[in-house]
């Protein structure tokens, strides 16, 4: 590894510990994790009720089989099925949803210069396929009035909102998950962590500082070094056991301004000079894929599980 990168790496495995080293310029740092022993904690939780919309900051969530409760719950879709997204749509950056205080309770969208839509729960009537990339979900269609809401705003016809089926079970997929483990409309896994140093570390080599949102975590940490994140492979909120299963490719969506919706070339050129899957030696993804926060699957999903802010953060191999 390139040691002007500032890549944190999993150098060894010990007796005793986890041992991750840094480099920056000439200098070299080394963090020693205990397993078993607190190695830091959670400092924020996020839930985005409707893909790709803004997200609500949260002090603590329930945790079912797809994530956090009412999670992506709720998603942007063409007349005939496709998802929408910031990628083609970043004004969606500017889409505020509430958090229905129970499944049966009315969600809110908000946007400037837009009234506020109040969407009653439709869990029966049309219901239509959906595509998440290369998955076909099935969602019920919530009706015109949000429907013509979204295309006003969004500029672009026949856009509909729907939510998922409750009896869909999407997979995730198997080359990171075993049969049953399932997610709701991310884009791929249940939850998605980042970890504040590793911010902190992209935001030093940025003209302007990035806030977290951009990257739109479900669970962000704080405490371990930067990119220490990429050697875990097993770890404990609370109490609740999840594995790092696959680190995040980015889109270009982290280049949109959440308060403006412009879209820029930051953090997506900086990220390209020392988190390509070519310079961290991944191969799971093209070599000019970027990489920053790792998706997470749950041991045991219960609904009883809960995730809070203050959580303590174990590591284990």
């Amino acid at each position: 590894m390139e040691h002007n990168i500032g890549v944190w790496a999993l150098l060894a495995v010990a007796t005793g510990g986890i041992i991750y080293v840094a480099y920056k310029g000439n200098s070299r740092i080394v963090w020693k994790d205990k397993q078993g022993e607190e190695a830091g904690r959670v400092v924020s939780l996020h839930i985005y009720p409707v893909k790709s919309c803004r997200g609500i900051d949260v002090q603590a969530s329930l945790v079912e089989s797809r994530g956090l409760v009412m999670d992506r719950l709720w998603m942007v879709v063409t007349s005939t099925g496709a998802f929408r997204s910031q990628r083609q749509l970043p004004k969606m950056a500017l889409i505020q949803p509430n958090l229905p205080s129970s499944f049966s309770a009315p969600l809110e969208m908000n946007a400037p210069g837009m009234p506020t839509c109040v969407v009653p729960v439709k869990t029966s009537g049309k219901r239509m396929g959906v595509r998440v990339w290369g998955d076909t979900c099935q969602g019920y269609d919530q009706g015109d009035d949000i429907a013509g809401w979204l295309t006003k705003f969004l500029e672009e016809e026949g856009l509909r909102l729907v939510r998922i089926d409750e009896k869909e079970r999407r997979q995730v997929d198997l080359a990171f998950a075993t049969r049953g483990a399932i997610t709701g409309f991310a884009d791929g896994f249940p939850f998605l962590m980042t970890n504040q140093a590793s911010l902190d570390d992209l935001n030093s080599r940025l003209a302007s500082p990035l806030p977290m949102a951009r990257f739109r975590p479900n669970i962000v940490v704080s405490g371990p070094p930067a990119f220490a994140e990429d050697g875990w492979g097993k770890i404990k909120i609370g109490d609740l056991r999840l594995r790092v299963v696959k680190p995040c490719s980015r889109c270009k969506v982290p280049n949109t301004d959440i308060e403006t919706a412009e879209v820029g070339v930051e953090p997506g050129n900086t990220l390209k000079t020392f988190r390509t899957g070519a310079l961290l030696g991944i191969d799971i993804g093209g070599k000019n894929e970027v990489y920053f926060g790792q998706n997470l699957l749950h041991d045991s999903p219960k609904n009883s599980s809960l995730l809070s802010v203050g959580d303590p953060l174990t590591v284990f191999v």
